[in-house]
């Protein structure tokens, strides 16, 4: 777990996706599962992290799948 308050970079900066992948030993496969458009999606992709977009369910107990975004990266 990488916590940017603690690192020193926040969402959507490259920087801390690229410490959570140095954290995890700069694994194979990897994806951001996050609820903002730009912060966790945007970002992820922005250090080549596919992302996954949820929302809350309607009844609230889950989240759902809003949207796999494979494509290239957003200009930040």
């Amino acid at each position: 777990m990488v916590n940017s308050s603690l690192a020193g970079w926040e969402k959507p900066r490259r920087r801390i996706f690229e410490a959570a992948l140095e954290q995890a030993g700069w694994p194979e496969r990897v994806w951001m599962i996050g609820d903002n458009p730009v912060a966790d999606i945007a970002g992820a992709q922005a250090s080549e992290i596919p992302g996954i977009l949820v929302t809350p369910s309607r009844d609230g107990l889950r989240p759902a799948v809003q949207r796999i975004l494979t494509e290239d990266p957003p200009a930040l």
